[in-house]
Protein backbone atom coordinates (compact mmCIF):
# COMPACT_ATOMS: atom_id res chain seq x y z
CA UNK A 1 0.00 0.00 0.00
CA UNK A 2 1.20 3.50 -0.79
CA UNK A 3 0.85 6.06 2.00
CA UNK A 4 0.48 9.05 -0.32
CA UNK A 5 -2.21 7.85 -2.75
CA UNK A 6 -4.89 10.16 -1.37
CA UNK A 7 -2.79 13.36 -1.39
CA UNK A 8 -3.07 15.82 -4.27
CA UNK A 9 -0.24 15.91 -6.79
CA UNK A 10 2.86 13.75 -6.53
CA UNK A 11 5.46 13.30 -3.80
CA UNK A 12 8.17 15.92 -3.80
CA UNK A 13 11.03 14.24 -5.63
CA UNK A 14 13.74 15.91 -3.54
CA UNK A 15 12.07 15.91 -0.12
CA UNK A 16 12.47 12.56 1.67
CA UNK A 17 9.58 11.55 3.92
CA UNK A 18 9.92 10.99 7.66
CA UNK A 19 8.71 7.74 9.21
CA UNK A 20 7.92 7.13 12.86
CA UNK A 21 6.88 3.71 14.14
CA UNK A 22 5.26 2.85 17.46
CA UNK A 23 3.88 -0.66 17.94
CA UNK A 24 1.62 -1.29 14.90
CA UNK A 25 1.31 2.42 14.09
CA UNK A 26 3.37 3.79 11.21
CA UNK A 27 3.31 7.57 10.67
CA UNK A 28 4.67 9.16 7.54
CA UNK A 29 5.11 12.92 7.15
CA UNK A 30 5.92 14.01 3.61
CA UNK A 31 5.97 16.91 1.18
CA UNK A 32 3.85 16.86 -1.98
CA UNK A 33 4.24 18.70 -5.26
CA UNK A 34 1.14 20.14 -6.94
CA UNK A 35 2.28 22.24 -9.91
CA UNK A 36 5.40 23.26 -7.91
CA UNK A 37 3.39 24.15 -4.77
CA UNK A 38 4.99 22.22 -1.86
CA UNK A 39 2.76 21.39 1.11
CA UNK A 40 3.26 18.92 3.96
CA UNK A 41 1.00 15.96 4.72
CA UNK A 42 0.72 13.12 7.23
CA UNK A 43 -0.67 9.63 6.76
CA UNK A 44 -0.97 6.88 9.38
CA UNK A 45 -1.25 3.11 9.35
CA UNK A 46 -2.62 1.24 12.34
CA UNK A 47 -1.72 -2.20 10.95
CA UNK A 48 2.06 -2.06 10.60
CA UNK A 49 2.06 -0.36 7.19
CA UNK A 50 -0.25 -2.75 5.35
CA UNK A 51 -2.67 0.10 4.62
CA UNK A 52 -2.76 3.83 5.35
CA UNK A 53 -5.58 6.28 6.01
CA UNK A 54 -6.19 9.31 3.82
CA UNK A 55 -3.33 11.76 3.76
CA UNK A 56 -4.08 14.97 5.66
CA UNK A 57 -2.49 18.30 4.89
CA UNK A 58 -0.75 19.67 7.96
CA UNK A 59 0.42 22.93 6.48
CA UNK A 60 -0.86 25.00 3.59
CA UNK A 61 1.93 27.50 3.02
CA UNK A 62 1.53 27.65 -0.78
CA UNK A 63 5.30 27.41 -1.04
CA UNK A 64 6.01 27.80 -4.76
CA UNK A 65 9.29 26.16 -5.72
CA UNK A 66 10.20 25.56 -9.35
CA UNK A 67 13.33 23.67 -8.32
CA UNK A 68 14.02 20.79 -5.96
CA UNK A 69 13.91 22.42 -2.53
CA UNK A 70 15.77 19.55 -0.83
CA UNK A 71 13.89 20.15 2.42
CA UNK A 72 12.26 17.43 4.42
CA UNK A 73 10.03 17.15 7.43
CA UNK A 74 11.31 15.56 10.60
CA UNK A 75 8.95 13.87 13.04
CA UNK A 76 9.03 12.28 16.48
CA UNK A 77 6.49 10.68 18.76
CA UNK A 78 6.33 12.26 22.19
CA UNK A 79 3.69 11.11 24.64
CA UNK A 80 0.33 11.43 22.92
CA UNK A 81 1.67 13.63 20.12
CA UNK A 82 3.26 13.30 16.73
CA UNK A 83 5.53 16.33 16.44
CA UNK A 84 6.91 17.51 13.12
CA UNK A 85 9.22 20.32 12.10
CA UNK A 86 10.17 21.56 8.63
CA UNK A 87 11.39 24.56 6.69
CA UNK A 88 8.99 26.38 4.35
CA UNK A 89 9.27 29.46 2.17
CA UNK A 90 6.63 32.11 2.72
CA UNK A 91 6.85 35.35 0.74
CA UNK A 92 10.39 34.38 -0.37
CA UNK A 93 11.56 34.05 3.25
CA UNK A 94 12.59 30.85 5.02
CA UNK A 95 10.49 29.92 8.04
CA UNK A 96 10.66 27.00 10.45
CA UNK A 97 7.27 25.43 11.13
CA UNK A 98 6.52 23.06 13.98
CA UNK A 99 3.29 21.15 14.23
CA UNK A 100 1.77 18.84 16.84
CA UNK A 101 -0.94 16.27 16.17
CA UNK A 102 -2.67 13.91 18.57
CA UNK A 103 -1.20 10.59 17.47
CA UNK A 104 -4.40 8.51 17.54
CA UNK A 105 -6.88 10.82 15.82
CA UNK A 106 -4.50 13.37 14.22
CA UNK A 107 -6.38 16.36 15.63
CA UNK A 108 -4.30 19.48 15.50
CA UNK A 109 -2.42 20.67 18.54
CA UNK A 110 0.07 23.51 18.74
CA UNK A 111 1.33 25.11 15.55
CA UNK A 112 4.39 27.38 15.73
CA UNK A 113 5.94 29.45 12.95
CA UNK A 114 9.47 30.63 13.77
CA UNK A 115 10.30 34.06 12.36
CA UNK A 116 12.83 34.40 9.53
CA UNK A 117 14.67 36.79 11.86
CA UNK A 118 15.56 33.87 14.14
CA UNK A 119 19.34 33.41 13.60
CA UNK A 120 19.20 29.82 12.28
CA UNK A 121 16.40 30.58 9.83
CA UNK A 122 18.37 33.39 8.19
CA UNK A 123 20.78 30.76 6.83
CA UNK A 124 18.13 28.78 4.87
CA UNK A 125 18.03 25.92 7.32
CA UNK A 126 16.75 23.01 5.20
CA UNK A 127 16.67 20.33 7.88
CA UNK A 128 15.63 21.88 11.20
Amino acid sequence: MVAIDSANGVPCECCPASLQIENNFVYTVFCNNVSNIRDFYVSVSDNGGISFDSARRIVNSNWLSGSCPSSRPSAIISGYSLLSVFMVKINKQSWIKTYALHKTNLTAGSDILVSPNFPLVRYNLNYP
